[in-house]
Formats: C-alpha cells, sequence, structure tokens
C-alpha cells in the first residue's frame, strides 16, 4: 500500500505531492491524517492526500515514519483543499499552510489524541436564505436567531474585515460560547486558537474570510456578514470571494448557508432569480427615514460653488442647535484631489504606484503633494515640471476642504476628520470614535463606513457629500458600489433621521430607483444591460499574471496566442502597469461563459489566475 503526501514545503519538482510506502502496522491510517515523512537526510511533516495500490515504478520507495495525528484533515476539508488548488490554480502545499499553522504541524502545540470527528454527512444543497439588515439592532437580532437556531453544531461567522471589532462581536461573545479569531494576532496565539477549535472548545468562530479554514469538525452553519463587501475577496493565492468558498464547503459539510447583509451584491441576486436554492428578499432601502435630494446644479444656479448645499447648512445648523450630531460622508482625502496645470494639463504622480497625488495642507499651514495610498509626499509644486508654467491649480474637494468651510460656517460646532490623516495608532482611532459616542464631536467627516464598530452611536442626520465619485468611476461595478455605499450610510442613521444626498446626477438609473425605492427594478435593468455587454454575473472576468518572474511577459505573449487561436471568442487585452519603475504585466479576459472556456484558460501553465478582480476591471 503506497501514499501520496502533501509537503508542507515546495518540493522543487513538478508536483506537490510525494509517494511513499504504508508500513503494515499503518495501514488502516486515513485520508487527511497528519504523518512524518523522510526526505533527504531530514524528517519532515506532511498530509495524506490520497492511499492507492499503485506506486512509482523507478528508485526505492521509503515508508511512512510515523504518524502523528490520524485525522488533522477531515472529509469536507481535505475536499476544499482540492477544490482551491484546481479552482484558483494555487499550489496544494500553500493551502495546506493557511489551513493548519505551523506550530501545530511542527507539533510545537499538541493535540489531543481523541477530538471530535465531524460526523459523515450526506452532500446535499441546502438552500441558502438571505437576510437583509438595514440597522444595526437588526443584524444583531439576526445573528442571534441564526446561533439559536442552529446551536447543536460549530457555527463560522464571516465578516469582511476585523481593524476595530464590529459592535456585535462583544455581544455575541458574552452570549454565546464565541472565539474572535481577531484577537490571536502571533503565530503562538494562531495555534492555540486552532487547537481549541480543533478540540471543539467553541461553538462559535468569528473572522475574516480565512475563518473559513477553521478546523471546526461540527460544522452546522456558516454566516456570512456583508458578502458585497470588497473585504471578502482575497487577494493572495487562493484568490477566492468569501460567498464562492462558503457555498462549496455548506455543501461538502451539509451546513447551512445564511448572508446577512445591509445590501444585496448582484451576483447573488443574479443567483436568487435563476436558482431556487437561495432564498433572497426584495432589495428595498430603509423605510424608516427620510431622504432629502440636494440638486448641486441648482446650488450652482443660486451661485453657491461651495461643496456644502444651502439645504445641508441649514439642517447642521438645526442639528446643533438641537444639541445633536452628524456624519458626513466623503471618499476623497486631503484638501483637493489634484493638482493640475491649466497651461499643458500635467498631474503629479505617484512614483511607486502612479496615483494622482492629493493636496494636502500641514499643521503649518503649507500645502503638499501626498499618495494615498501610503507616506510618500513632496513639496508642493511653485511651477510646472513639464513646461514650466506657472498657472497650477488644486482640483476637486477633499476632506480638509470640507473641514476648513465648515469650520467658518458653523464656529460653534465641534468637526473632526475620521481618518488615516487624524490617527496613526488603534488607540487614537478608537478615542475618536469614544469622543464622538460620548457627544464630544458634532459633525464627524469620514471616506469610511462605520455602521459596524462598537463605539459609535446612530445619528439624526447622515450626508453623502458627493456620491457622483463612485457613479462616474469607468467601471461596469460603479453604479452597484455606490448603491453598496448609499445603503450603508443609510444604517447609520436613527429612525425617523434624515438621509441627506448631495448630486449633480440626480436623474442616474440608480439614484432615481433609490429615491422611489424601486431597487428591484434597477436590479433587472442592470442585470439586462450587463447581458447585453456580457459582463459578470454572465461571464467571468479572468485577470492573468505568472509566476515566471524572468519571463512574465513571453508567457503571457504565448498564452494570449494560444486562446486567440483555441478560443477566438474571447476578448483579451495585454496590459501593463508600472509600479515605479517596474513593468507589471497581465492579461485580463472577458468573456469567459462555459466551462471549456475556463477549462481551457486553467491549462495553461506557469499562471496566476484570479476570478472577477475587483481591483483590475
Amino acid at each position: 500500500m503506497f501514499a501520496r503526501v502533501l509537503l508542507f514545503q515546495k518540493t522543487g519538482l513538478n508536483t506537490d505531492t510525494l509517494t511513499y510506502g504504508i508500513p503494515e502496522e499503518m495501514e488502516s491510517v486515513e485520508v487527511g491524517a497528519l504523518v512524518e515523512v523522510p526526505l533527504r537526510n531530514n524528517k519532515i511533516k506532511g498530509i495524506l492526500l490520497e492511499k492507492t495500490d499503485v506506486g512509482i515504478t523507478k528508485g526505492k520507495i521509503k515508508p511512512i515514519t510515523r504518524i502523528v495525528h490520524p485525522n488533522i484533515l477531515t472529509g469536507w476539508q481535505m475536499d476544499t483543499l482540492n477544490w482551491l488548488s484546481q479552482e484558483y490554480l494555487a499550489p496544494q502545499w500553500k493551502i495546506a499552510r493557511q489551513m493548519i499553522p505551523e506550530q501545530i504541524a511542527e507539533e510545537k502545540i499538541k493535540l489531543e489524541e481523541e477530538a471530535i470527528v465531524d460526523t459523515k454527512q450526506e452532500k446535499e444543497k441546502n438552500p441558502i436564505l438571505y437576510l437583509l439588515a438595514q440597522d444595526r439592532e437588526t443584524i444583531l437580532l439576526s445573528l442571534k436567531a441564526q446561533l439559536q437556531k442552529h446551536s447543536t453544531g460549530q457555527t463560522i461567522i464571516v465578516t469582511p474585515a476585523i481593524n476595530i471589532e464590529p459592535f456585535w462581536i462583544k455581544e455575541i461573545e458574552k452570549e454565546f460560547n464565541a472565539i474572535n479569531l481577531a484577537k490571536a494576532t502571533t503565530p503562538k496565539r494562531k495555534a492555540i486558537a486552532w487547537k481549541e477549535i480543533f478540540e471543539g472548545k467553541y461553538s462559535v468562530i468569528i473572522g475574516s474570510r480565512s475563518a473559513l479554514y477553521a478546523p471546526a469538525r461540527n460544522l452546522k452553519n456558516i454566516i456570512i456578514i456583508n458578502e458585497h463587501d470588497i473585504g471578502h475577496k482575497e487577494d493572495q493565492r487562493p484568490k477566492f470571494h468569501t460567498r464562492e468558498l462558503a457555498g462549496y464547503i455548506s455543501q461538502q459539510a451539509g451546513a447551512n448557508l445564511t448572508h446577512i447583509s445591509t445590501s444585496i451584491s448582484l451576483a447573488t441576486w443574479h443567483q436568487g432569480v435563476t436558482q431556487k436554492y437561495i432564498i433572497i428578499p426584495t432589495p428595498q432601502r430603509r423605510a424608516d427615514t427620510s431622504i432629502k435630494w440636494v440638486d448641486m446644479r441648482d446650488e450652482r444656479k443660486k451661485h453657491n460653488y461651495s461643496p456644502i448645499s444651502e439645504d445641508l447648512l441649514e439642517v447642521l445648523q438645526a442639528t446643533m442647535n438641537h444639541e445633536s450630531q452628524a456624519i458626513l460622508f466623503l471618499n476623497k482625502k486631503g484638501s483637493a484631489n489634484c493638482l493640475f496645470c491649466k497651461d499643458c494639463g500635467y498631474i503629479p504622480k505617484c512614483d511607486v504606484c502612479e496615483r494622482n497625488l492629493i493636496v494636502k495642507q500641514q499643521h503649518s499651514g503649507h500645502d503638499i503633494l501626498q499618495c494615498i495610498a501610503g507616506d510618500r509626499a513632496r513639496d508642493m509644486l511653485i511651477a510646472c515640471p513639464k513646461c514650466g508654467g506657472l498657472d497650477l491649480k488644486a482640483v476637486g474637494t477633499g476632506q480638509e476642504k470640507i473641514e476648513s468651510i465648515l469650520q467658518k460656517a458653523l464656529p460653534d460646532a465641534n468637526i473632526m476628520r475620521y481618518s488615516s490623516d487624524t490617527f496613526t495608532t488603534p488607540k487614537e482611532q478608537k478615542k475618536i470614535l469614544k469622543d464622538f459616542s460620548d457627544k464630544k464631536i458634532d459633525i464627524l467627516i469620514t471616506s469610511q463606513l462605520l455602521y459596524s464598530l462598537a463605539p459609535v452611536p446612530q445619528v439624526p442626520v447622515v450626508c453623502a457629500l458627493n456620491i457622483d465619485t463612485s457613479l462616474i468611476i469607468p467601471n461596469f461595478q460603479s453604479a452597484e458600489k455606490a448603491l453598496h455605499q448609499l445603503q450603508e450610510m443609510h444604517t447609520h442613521l436613527k429612525p425617523k433621521g434624515l438621509f441627506i444626498i448631495q448630486s449633480y446626477l440626480p436623474e442616474t438609473p440608480l439614484l432615481k430607483s433609490y429615491a422611489n425605492n424601486t431597487l428591484q427594478e434597477w436590479y433587472d435593468g442592470e442585470l439586462a444591460s450587463r447581458k447585453t455587454f456580457n459582463y459578470p454575473p454572465w461571464s467571468r472576468i479572468i485577470f492573468l499574471t505568472s509566476f515566471k518572474k524572468d519571463r512574465i511577459k513571453e508567457t503571457l505573449d504565448q498564452t494570449m496566442q494560444y486562446l486567440a487561436t483555441t478560443r477566438p471568442h474571447l476578448k483579451i487585452q495585454h496590459a501593463v502597469k508600472m509600479m515605479g519603475h517596474i513593468a507589471k504585466h497581465y492579461l485580463i479576459i472577458r468573456g469567459a461563459e462555459s466551462i471549456e472556456d475556463i477549462d481551457t484558460i486553467k491549462k495553461m501553465p506557469d499562471i496566476i489566475l484570479d476570478f472577477d478582480s475587483p481591483y483590475l476591471t
């Protein structure tokens, strides 16, 4: 009897596994066991991937040295490992290292011999439940209801990101036997948390997308919070989306899958319309609040060229008079979006990432040019470096400019910006939120959606200062992303609160549907439009690059030529993105509709694959 063993490291060969013999006394060992095997002059750990009667024909087959643990990975975890590798073209050893911490694999932290083993369940497609939760209380009540309903086994709750704890985590920890994986910040703590979950100490596991790797051996339920959020897309191999991986795991483990979300992604709505196994509600906005639309074109007619409309200023003044609070959203940092030469059109860009440099005001009062992706900055330009012209103009409106305008218009108001410019540590970040909760701050200006954060109260006034910045992005998903932003902003409002939306484009289909609360019409119309242009979810957009760093361009050119011949209907773009002085080559493939299209692409050698990347489409 022989075994294919998956090692926790790259073998240097064209395979992730090596073949070993199974000694007679170990023939009862099962797939998923953690074993020790010889490699050259060392003994290393690996996972038994497959048992077979056929060995290699040449050379001496070495035997497995010992069984470290008989069932470190259960059936559904082994299925998941294989699926992730095949679906996203990721090396199995990399996935295994993400599923099992190094300190567990190397026995620095030992497991109990007898652990809870997952019950054998039939792999059936359970209905997927979708709950629309449009305020904080509904999110918490929905979570508690699902945990009480499936209290006999383990539940994994996946949230987009945990930089500051979402408000509901502490409530769940108080009432249920839960572990928050975000608190495991060191390799040792992560290994201890993994061990405790493996041994069945916790019934509720909370974490970001990697929580789906947790060894929940009695998994009965998976809950995804806000599946539309970009934080659910993995940017490292394997580049999965939480929605897809959770769907696969729930089917393999026979677990229930529930979405609790403030908004519905178009991909999920499409599945709900076309597939019976998703129970999905009618999309709608909150009905217990009022909306005030401000057409900024009318403000210009009244010679008001400020980014703050007269209506908004009047509401903010009334809010201050009632000693209440407001949150203003603007997804632009700095005092201006960029610097523009009116003579030649030159715009200063970052040397590393090529983003436009924003204009930022320092405490000294002097302006600098800064990249929003990092701390890279340079002195303010006096003359254009391209043409020598002196007519330079700061274009656009950022949070600093909004703060400056409001401080002049409302001198008695305590105004604060909540962004990475105003805090450098988590402690400072929490202090701003606590001050706002304690009503020491009257108006909070932010680019971040705060609905999930514990210290942030709901307020009577919320304003989207310029939703157009999301709508006008040249991306087929821009309107959908703008909708998610609007619905998440809406969650910050108290019942009977006022949501003010400023726009130069109030007649766009999305904003008209949001105003009339006819979002289902918008979803159906957007799906029809994407079908016309063959965009997702009707097809896949595939991003390809190569791990052959010394010949990426050559590899991609060969891939492009082969696909152009074998799959001529695919639209293939060879693009180059400059990262400083380094050229990063990649292919964007549009129109992959069938399994044959995708399988053909997957067979190309030396490629890294990503589906429907939100960063590059």
